[in-house]
């Protein structure tokens, strides 16, 4: 089974991106992680890189601007398999004298009681163009809509797929995997935007499974997303596991190997700049900082006040403490664990699965499965 291509969410002020260029041509056989195309918004050009194996199927042209979210491409597990029939026709481009689109407003109380019943607030919008939309309107469209899903009742309803083409746009549904803290965040951050929407919360804690979070429900447990994925009721996943980089990881990969895509999601006030390189999964918080040239891998999280600076390269699966700075052309390696506050000079190269506690000043390199804890840099012991 193959996977489709869409024009990713880079900057979560940016309704829009440009398909600048197609790096293979269409039929080419492409793998996991390479770059198979240059996407350029308003902050930053990057590589968007191939989710898994496969041959490149181009279904949109290159030097075109597209929304957000809408299928570009498509992934073919062989050579046999042609792009999928409802694939083939996707929203033309935008025109260089494109308006800037009219956006609906609501409440945030209106806001609230919408993720909780369901209620899709941009089609809603554009079904009463110019109101503010409030309560007692989101009531009213959630008494007379029959909800699509006996499973997961408060996950969808009937008004999600009436987003009009007088707004151009259909925000990417996005399923959190975890609903503690993290959860709150991306919840945070997605109230910012209407590019993106959560549809619900899958939780590995029986505990917690019925109840809402910030009027998102807790729908059942992770094995859940299988079975919604091929209801076709969410579009990507994000994970706010955080705790465990093993356990982080290990979802990641248990979920893409199926085929089913993460998205990043990032805060309208992080600054990601040009000429960087962006993988997917990755959560990156307010105020955070990615500059020029930085090369960042797949699942990452980067928590508050994240700095990296200038041709620095992150692997996989690393988590970032808040007011953590990596200095340029840093190299940090899969499944690396930062404290808060720590700092990281030029040029420091960090080993795969180790941890930095918080307070660190790095000022030499670290190897493999080490564990640092002081200024002084010296390895209080190794992990293996």
């Amino acid at each position: 089974m193959g996977m489709i291509i869409k024009m990713p969410l880079l900057n979560i002020n940016d309704e829009s991106a440009t398909l600048v260029r197609w790096l293979h041509p269409d039929g080419a056989s492409v793998h996991q992680n390479e770059p198979i195309c240059v996407i350029e918004t308003t902050k930053s050009a990057v590589d968007l890189c191939a989710e898994v194996d496969g041959i490149l199927r181009q279904i949109a042209p290159a030097d075109k601007t597209y929304l957000t979210g809408h299928i570009i491409g498509f992934i073919a597990a062989s050579i046999d398999e042609s792009i999928p029939t409802h694939f083939e026709k996707i929203t033309p481009a935008l025109s260089n004298d494109t308006t800037e689109l009219s956006l609906p407003k609501w409440t945030k109380k209106a806001q609230i009681l919408a993720n909780r019943l369901g209620v899709d607030l941009i089609a809603l919008g554009a079904a009463h163009p110019g109101v503010l939309i409030g309560e007692e309107l989101v009531t009213g469209v959630a008494n007379s809509v029959k909800l699509e899903s006996d499973h997961a009742p408060n996950l969808t309803t009937a008004t999600h797929s009436l987003v009009t083409s007088s707004l151009g746009i259909q925000p990417e549904r996005i399923l959190i995997l975890g609903g503690g803290g993290g959860a709150a965040l991306v919840l945070d951050i997605l109230s910012d935007t209407v590019l993106q929407q959560a549809i619900g919360i899958l939780d590995n804690s029986p505990e917690i499974i019925g109840t809402d979070l910030m009027g998102v429900p807790v729908i059942g447990n992770f094995d859940l997303a299988i079975k919604l994925w091929h209801e076709k009721k969410f579009d990507a996943l994000i994970s706010t596991v955080v705790k465990d980089i093993a356990d982080r990881a290990a979802i990641f990969e248990r979920f893409t190997q199926i085929g089913i895509p993460f998205t990043n999601v990032i805060a309208s006030t992080a600054n990601v700049r040009k000429k960087c390189q962006l993988g997917t999964g990755n959560l990156v918080v307010h105020g955070s900082y990615i500059a020029t040239g930085v090369i960042l891998g797949n699942n990452n999280f980067l928590a508050a006040g994240t700095y990296i600076e200038h041709h620095s390269i992150v692997g996989n699966h690393c988590t970032f403490g808040p007011r953590t700075s990596l200095s340029g052309r840093v190299k940090v390696a899969d499944r690396v664990k930062f404290g808060t506050h720590v700092a990281v000079e030029p040029f420091i190269e960090i080993g795969t699965e180790s941890v930095i506690a918080s307070g660190v000043v790095l000022t030499s390199h670290v190897p493999p499965y080490s564990i640092v804890k002081n200024t002084a840099n010296s390895v209080i012991r190794h992990v293996r």
